[in-house]
């Protein structure tokens, strides 16, 4: 059959067995993604392999992507593991202290973040339970209202979907993931959140710099930041 249309299969623990990707190979797999989020990176030198190996018994080519994690950024811990309560129109600080949180504060470990919000801004927590709506910034403190939310605990993770972040695309643990993938030559590295099309250029040149591997990017769009610039990323990526 001569499709158009490629399939991409996400290769986790229900299908990273010889048998399974055979099969998936076998009924029209195009390309496997693997997602750097989970296990280390000689456990997925192993998949990548497997699957090279798969794809030469079979003679059908698949194509290798690897999805680095990107940035994850989390708050700091509060005084005790209970979860706060939240009210709706609730104040609610985050700062730079590392004294442990409690009812109305808690650390952002992040410096680039503190510095880089702004009034109005979303702060999005726990996968979006909880929204809260910057009210004043500084680079030391940034004081917020609960718009959505009932409950805070320790180390939730956060996402800022209106504010660009002043960082690097590539964490120190994208970097030693990247580097380790690059020697088993994937087709593909698809970036996390990307703002700008500066973040494919520094990628692209830490590629350059390890191989001459033909390694295509894919630039994954997560921020409303990266759709307002979309044909600049895309012109920057392939």
């Amino acid at each position: 059959m001569n499709k158009f249309t490629k399939i991409t299969a996400s290769i986790g623990p229900k299908c990273e067995d010889r048998e399974t990707l055979t099969r998936m190979i076998a009924a029209g797999v195009n390309m496997c993604r693997l997602n750097f989020s989970h296990d280390t990176g000689d456990i997925q030198g192993h998949k990548i392999d497997m699957i090279r190996e798969i794809s030469n018994e079979l003679n059908m080519p698949v194509a290798v992507m690897i999805d680095l994690q990107g940035p994850k950024h989390r708050i700091g811990n509060f005084e005790t593991e209970d979860k706060y309560p939240l009210e709706i129109g609730q104040k609610f600080t985050f700062d730079n202290d590392p004294t442990p949180g409690n009812a109305t504060r808690v650390q952002l470990p992040d410096t680039d973040i503190l510095g880089s919000l702004n009034v109005g801004d979303r702060i999005l927590l726990n996968d979006g339970k909880i929204e809260m709506r910057v009210d004043f910034a500084s680079p030391e403190r940034v004081d917020a209202t609960v718009v959505r939310g009932n409950e805070i605990w320790s180390r939730r993770g956060f996402n800022l979907p209106d504010t660009e972040i002043n960082t690097s695309v590539l964490t120190t643990k994208d970097r030693a993931d990247l580097e380790y993938a690059i020697t088993k030559n994937p087709d593909y590295v698809a970036i996390s959140f990307v703002q700008r099309p500066e973040d494919i250029a520094e990628v692209r040149d830490f590629i350059s710099q390890h191989t001459s591997h033909p390694i295509k990017i894919i630039a994954k769009i997560e921020r409303p930041n990266a759709v307002e610039r979309i044909t600049e990323i895309a012109s920057a990526a392939d």
